[in-house]
C-alpha cells in the first residue's frame, strides 16, 4: 500500500462527469501514472536552478493549480486538483525545456530524505540507479502526457491516494 498519483487529461466540460459519475469511462482519455514517485519528481522539478524555466508554472505540474473538492481534506484525504487549459499549455512548453538526464545527475538524494519526500527510499544507495531510471521514465511519460493534453486543449486532473 502507499500513495500513488494519477493524472488524467480531459475536456473541461467532462470534469463533473469524472468526479460524480461512477461509470465514467476514463479509458477514453489520456492518463499518466506517477506511481509512488510523484513527490520526488515534484521536489526535483521544483528545485531546478535555471532562469529559462518558468518556476511558478512548474509548481502546478503534479499538484495542480486549483482544487475541485477541498471538502475531502476534512477527512484527511487528498483532493482532486487540476490545471486549466492555459496552465496545461504552459507546462507542456516548460517541461520540454528540461534536460532531465542532466538534472538527475545534479540531485543529492540525501536532500530528498532530509525533506521527508515520499516514499522514503532516497537513502538506499543500492537502489539509487534504479530510482534514477524510474524517475527518468516517469518524467518522459509526464512530458508526453502534458503535450497530448495541450494538443487537445484538455484540462489535467491530479489525484493522489
Amino acid at each position: 500500500m502507499g500513495m500513488y498519483c494519477d493524472l488524467i487529461a480531459l475536456p473541461s466540460d467532462k470534469i463533473d462527469d469524472y468526479l460524480n459519475d461512477e461509470e465514467f469511462e476514463s479509458d477514453d482519455y489520456p492518463t499518466c501514472s506517477l506511481d509512488k514517485m510523484w513527490h520526488g519528481l515534484n521536489f526535483i522539478l521544483n528545485s531546478i536552478k535555471n532562469n529559462e524555466i518558468n518556476h511558478k508554472v512548474l509548481e502546478y505540474v503534479i499538484f495542480g493549480e486549483d482544487c475541485l473538492n477541498p471538502e475531502v481534506t476534512e477527512d484527511g484525504d487528498f483532493p482532486t486538483n487540476y490545471n486549466k487549459v492555459e496552465t496545461v499549455n504552459q507546462l507542456a512548453v516548460e517541461l520540454k525545456k528540461i534536460n532531465f538526464l542532466e538534472l538527475i545527475k545534479q540531485v543529492d538524494f540525501k536532500e530528498l530524505s532530509k525533506a521527508e519526500i515520499y516514499p522514503n527510499v532516497w537513502d538506499d544507495d543500492s537502489e539509487i540507479d534504479d530510482i534514477k531510471e524510474g524517475l527518468q521514465d516517469y518524467f518522459a511519460n509526464l512530458v508526453k502526457f502534458y503535450q497530448i493534453a495541450s494538443d487537445k486543449s484538455y484540462v489535467v486532473l491530479s489525484y493522489i491516494g
